[in-house]
Formats: C-alpha cells, sequence, structure tokens
C-alpha cells in the first residue's frame, strides 16, 4: 500500500459500519415511527401557520407603506411588524368570513387567495421574513438580569408551545373554538349553528383557525396559532414599556404577563385570548405615539385594529373603552373629531361580522342584546348569570383593593378570580408612587397615559365581576394586562434610579422577582410534564394515552360512544363539549346548561320533555354527574328546575353504561 491509500480495506470498513448500524437498530428502534409522525405533523402546522403570518406580515407591510403610515408612525422595528402582521391577517381572516357567505369556504379558495396575495405583495413578505429573522438574530439583551428575563420567558414560551403542537384536550376548544372551523369547512359555508350559540360569536379568530386546519386538516394547527399570537402580545407589551425605560425593564414587562400562570395556560391552546391581547397592546401602543406625535392617521390604524378585535371577541370593549378615555383627556376639544377618526375605521372593520349577525341570527350583535336565533332576554341573563355576580356574596371589599386581592386570592378556577397572576403582575405598578420623583417628566406624562387607560378598564372590570356571575374572570378583562405590566416596568424602572444607600432597594425587588419568577418557571414546568407533550412527541406515549391524561374520565365516556351503532344521537345533559365526538354518531351539546330548564321554563312537564326528546331521535342521554352537581347546588341559576329531573330520568330511561367513578352515565329508553 503507497502513499497510506486504505486500497480494498475502505468498502470493506464502509460495509461494515452499515452492517452494524443497520443491524442494530433495526432491533434497538430508538426512534419511534410515531415520533417521526408527530414530528412530522408538527413541522406541517409550523410551516402552516409560519405561511399564515409571513402572508399577512407581509399584506399588513404593504398597505402601511401605501397609506404613507411608515414614517408617520415612528415605530420600532419590533412594533412595526407586530403591528403589519396583525392588520394583515385581521383582514385575512375578513376575507375567510366574506367564502364563508358567500359559499366557497374550501382548501382552494381560501389559500388561492392567500397565494394572490403573497404574490402581489411579495417585497413586503420578504421584507417582513427578513427584518423578523434580523430581529431574533439581534437578541443579545445586555445585563445578566435582562438576559435572565429573556431565557425564561423564551422558555416559557416553548413549554406552551409543546402543550400546542399535542391534540387538543382544552374546554372552550372543544366546546366551540374548534367545534366551529370544523363545521365551517364540512359544510363548505357560513351557516347559522342553533345548538350553539357560541359560533353566533365573532369570529376572526376562529377564520385564522380555519385557515390553517384547511391546508392539511390538523387542528393543532389552531394552538399554534395562538402561540404566534402570545409572542407579538409580548412583543408589544415590551415595546409599550421599553418607550421610557431600559431593556431590561422591557423584558420584565414581558415576563410578568406570560409568568402569570393562567397567561401561559391560555397560550398553548388554540383559544382566542391573547390574539385579543395582542390587538390591544398594539392599540396602545399607537395611541401612546400619538400622545406625543398627534396624526390623525395613527387614530385612524387604532381604530381599525379595535374593529378587528371586536371581531375576535367582544370583550374588546375594555380596548375601547380605555383608548376613548385616554383620547379624551389627551384632547378634550377634538374628542368629536378624533372620536370618529377611530370610530369610522372601527366600525367598517367589524361591520362584516354585522352582516352575518343580521344574516344568519337575525342580530347584528348576536347574542348581545338579547334575541336572535333561539335567543331571548331569560337566555341572556342566564349566560352572564345577571344580578349573582360578587357583590351579591358581599365581597365588596375585595373589589375595592382588587389589584391586590385579585393577586393573592386569584387562583386558577378559583370562587373570587379564576386566574394566577403570579405575585408582580398586578401590583408592581403600586411602586409608582413612591418612585414618582425619580421618573423625568416625559416618563412621568408616560405613566399617566397608560393608567388612563388602565384605570376604566379596571373600574369595568370590577362591575362586571360585582353584578355578573362570569364578570370576575380575569380572561374577560385579559386586556388590561399588558398595561399592568408596563406601568409595573415603568415602577420597576423608577425604583432602579433611587439612591443606593442605605438599603439597595432595587436589588433586593430584583431579587424577589428572580425568585417568584422561577418558582412560576418550575410550575409551569411541573404542569408541562404532567400534561405529557413530550412523551406524546417521542411516541412513548399514544394518542389515546395523552388524551386520557389530559382529558381523564370525559376520555373513556367518547370511548364507549364510539361503540354506539352508526347514526345514533346522544343528547348531553351538563357537559357542552362535542369536537371529539365519534363522527358516526351526532351529539347534541348542552350548550347554556339549561336543556332541561328551558323547556320546563316554556310550560313543558318532565314527562313532556321526554316525551319531546325521543320524538326529536335522542336515543340516548349521557348525564355529566359532575356538572349536574355544580350547576344545580354550587351555581344555583337552576336548582330548582335540575332537582325534578332524576325522578324523570327513573320514569323513562335505564342505565346502559357508566364509567369506573360515575361520573358519567350513559342511558336510552326504557323498552329499547
Amino acid at each position: 500500500m503507497k502513499n497510506g491509500q486504505l486500497g480494498w480495506r475502505l468498502p470493506v470498513i464502509l460495509i461494515a459500519l452499515i452492517a452494524l448500524l443497520v443491524g442494530y437498530y433495526w432491533l434497538h428502534k430508538p426512534i419511534a415511527p410515531e415520533m417521526l409522525i408527530h414530528l412530522l405533523g408538527a413541522a406541517l402546522d409550523g410551516v402552516t401557520v409560519s405561511l399564515l403570518f409571513a402572508i399577512g406580515g407581509g399584506l399588513g407591510l404593504a398597505l402601511l407603506r401605501r397609506l404613507h403610515l411608515i414614517d408617520a408612525l415612528d415605530l420600532t422595528a419590533p412594533e412595526r411588524l407586530s403591528i403589519a402582521a396583525l392588520l394583515g391577517v385581521g383582514l385575512i381572516a375578513l376575507y375567510g368570513l366574506a367564502l364563508g357567505l358567500i359559499g366557497i369556504f374550501n382548501t382552494g379558495a381560501i389559500w388561492g387567495g392567500l397565494l394572490i396575495s403573497a404574490i402581489l405583495t411579495r417585497r413586503s413578505c420578504f421584507r417582513w421574513i427578513g427584518e423578523v429573522i434580523a430581529g431574533l438574530r439581534g437578541l443579545r439583551p445586555e445585563g445578566k438580569f435582562a438576559r435572565f428575563l429573556m431565557w425564561i420567558t423564551l422558555a416559557l414560551l416553548l413549554m406552551a408551545l409543546l402543550i400546542a403542537i399535542a391534540p387538543p384536550f382544552s374546554w372552550d376548544s372543544l366546546v366551540y373554538h374548534l367545534v366551529g372551523p370544523q363545521r365551517y369547512l364540512e359544510a363548505g359555508r357560513m351557516i347559522a349553528h342553533d345548538d350553539n350559540f357560541y359560533l353566533g360569536m365573532p369570529k376572526n379568530g376562529e377564520m385564522l383557525f380555519t385557515v390553517t386546519m384547511s391546508l392539511f386538516g390538523r387542528d393543532a394547527s389552531a394552538a399554534i396559532v395562538h402561540v404566534v399570537f402570545t409572542v407579538f402580545a409580548l412583543v408589544l407589551t415590551a415595546a409599550l414599556a421599553r418607550r421610557q425605560t431600559d431593556e431590561t425593564a422591557a423584558w420584565l414587562a414581558a415576563t410578568l404577563v406570560i409568568a402569570s400562570y393562567n397567561v401561559w395556560e391560555l397560550a398553548g391552546w388554540s383559544y382566542v385570548d391573547l390574539a385579543l391581547t395582542a390587538y390591544g397592546v398594539a392599540v396602545y401602543v399607537l395611541l401612546m405615539r400619538w400622545r406625543e406625535q398627534p396624526d390623525r392617521r395613527v387614530l385612524m390604524l387604532a381604530g381599525t385594529l379595535i374593529g378587528l378585535a371586536v371581531g375576535v371577541k367582544y370583550t374588546a370593549v375594555f380596548i375601547a373603552l380605555g383608548a376613548g378615555v385616554l383620547i379624551f383627556v389627551s384632547a378634550p376639544r377634538r374628542v368629536i373629531a378624533n372620536g370618529l377618526a377611530v370610530g369610522i375605521p372601527a366600525l367598517l372593520l367589524f361591520a362584516p361580522w354585522m352582516v352575518r349577525g343580521v344574516l344568519l341570527y337575525q342580530n347584528p350583535l348576536y347574542p348581545m342584546l338579547g334575541f336572535g336565533l333561539n335567543w331571548d332576554a331569560a337566555r341572556s341573563a342566564a349566560f352572564v348569570r345577571a344580578g349573582v355576580g360578587d357583590f351579591s356574596k358581599g365581597l365588596i371589599w375585595e373589589y375595592a383593593l382588587l389589584p391586590i386581592t385579585a393577586t393573592i386570592l386569584g387562583r386558577n378556577q378559583g370562587e373570587f378570580v379564576s386566574f394566577t397572576h403570579g405575585p408582580f403582575l398586578l401590583t408592581l405598578p403600586l411602586l409608582l408612587p413612591l418612585v414618582w420623583r425619580w421618573l423625568n417628566d416625559a416618563a412621568q406624562r408616560y405613566a399617566w397615559g397608560l393608567t388612563a387607560m388602565a384605570l376604566p378598564m379596571w373600574a369595568l372590570w370590577a362591575y362586571m365581576g360585582g353584578t355578573q356571575g362570569i364578570g370576575a374572570q380575569t380572561r374577560l378583562a385579559i386586556a388590561v394586562l399588558p398595561l399592568a405590566a408596563a406601568l409595573g416596568a415603568l415602577g420597576y424602572y423608577g425604583l432602579t434610579r433611587t439612591p443606593r444607600k442605605p438599603i439597595n432597594l432595587a436589588f433586593i425587588v430584583q431579587a424577589a422577582i428572580l425568585i417568584t419568577t422561577l418558582l412560576a418557571a418550575n410550575e409551569i414546568a411541573g404542569t408541562t410534564i404532567a400534561r405529557r407533550p413530550i412523551p406524546w412527541l417521542t411516541g412513548s406515549i399514544t394518542t389515546d394515552d395523552y388524551l386520557s391524561t389530559n382529558l381523564g374520565i370525559y376520555k373513556d365516556a367518547l370511548d364507549h360512544l364510539a361503540t354506539l351503532p352508526e347514526g345514533s344521537r346522544v343528547r348531553m345533559l351538563w357537559d357542552l363539549r362535542t369536537y371529539r365526538c365519534p363522527a358516526q354518531i351526532e351529539c347534541v351539546p348542552d350548550i347554556l346548561l339549561d336543556a332541561w330548564s328551558r323547556p320546563l321554563q316554556s310550560g313543558l312537564t318532565p314527562d313532556e320533555i321526554m316525551l319531546l326528546w325521543q320524538a326529536q331521535g335522542d336515543d340516548y342521554l349521557l348525564v355529566y354527574g359532575d356538572g349536574f352537581r355544580f350547576f344545580t347546588y354550587i351555581d344555583t341559576w337552576f336548582t330548582e328546575d335540575n332537582l325534578t329531573f332524576p325522578a324523570a330520568l327513573r320514569k323513562h330511561l335505564r342505565l346502559v353504561w357508566h364509567d369506573s367513578t360515575g361520573l358519567y352515565r350513559l342511558y336510552t329508553w326504557l323498552g329499547s
């Protein structure tokens, strides 16, 4: 062998290496086939959602440039890119609505239109993508605390993404957020649904879910859309705080929001609350710019985003209220002109949903106003539990001290405020009066502006919580959280400018924030591990195992329903979830938990109700025992009516199945 050549040894070594590896991994298989399938699915979802937001970002950026708003707004790159994307995907949602109303709601029409938009705005699309990539590469905050906040925020987002890419299981997703897209795609058009009033509400968020689900038929893409909206909400929250603080305070604002346990939890679900939040904080950013440099075009853009926000969820009224108060106090003599500059675009962008409401539900603001398809004033009152809010429970003092009480007493699914905010999200703004003298004039004016928006929103939250049974939920007032985070960041920034002797208060508060954030991350990590998205992703557990973990005994009920004869009709009592109902049967949801009470109140007797259900074709009744007990003995709105159900049940039906705990019981008619 000359010059060190391997000669015949080279093919022998290569063949032996290949044979060794093939032989070893033929038996050992460290990568399960299911893992490859799940990773491929997640990749498809990621590509679909990326295409949606890239096209939306390019469309929004092109519109901002065409309207000469880029220079007028004086936005930073994160603000510009986020607002452009929110504008663009909002218009895409309305495009989906238009297709649904004219009856061509299918993959070809949806993505054909998006492709045309991408071609027409290709330069803006590539510019948007390029700037996003450049921004991600530039994430190098200075200072150890800022870097800690960045990494913990990214870690929390990653854990939300892990939940998002796995099969959906969250309650409202199975009640309506995914039910709507499923039905729209099946029907190929937008139609009225008298069995689920939630589908009559504006659905900009669900339209985007439908867009992504239509391409490959994958429902996990919806939750990934929500994660992206969460990112925009955090970016804009940081930008809102950054204007009059420093980089560390800006990162703190974002971390305060996502480290709130229930904000993180919502982020990984196919909900729309963080989409609403993103639109809200975009409006706050624009209005704070407008206060510094008044320009009516900025107000018009803010109005456009408000209109798109109302199209996401009616609770955008919080955003509109805060914006209206800020506009008034900033220029009271021009309130009419400025109000029209905001109000007209908002009305125009929400008008398509009002048209849809009139055409399909006989109510432009369905189900508000107390009338419309299968709706009346009694149902409207039952929905919000009018008159049985916390004031009727003697909880007035809790609302007088709302930031503190909502922080300490607020917990996941709690009675007072069913939301865990973390210790500092709502309380850090209370630093501001103490550090006011260390803020410059510009920062003080900025703080007043944020406060002018936040206070009326707090007042509305307190009023709703005090007078309505569902009103105390922070989720309904979630749009106020970025304002609290920005004010808290200002308070922290002021604290860092106070004297460091005799005690460095800024260091102590910083340490407290660091410790509590780590504790929050530990809790969130524990939840992520308990929900088992990583074992599902790696193929260590099956999809059925994953759903059993997260749906609990409801999964057993679904499995049994799958064994019923094809075409069976199952009426669900005290349960609203139908998204995972087996395809070969029909599930009728108890969507307002009044399926038994409402016919009683209309004058029917229990016997007549049972005969009516049998005549309508109900083959089975699936009774959720926990739901019956909760909405009879804890939430007492229908107590008197519900108490008549057990006797009628025994008289007309027989038990055919129950789960191991007895929570779910399936009945059929006597004699059948």
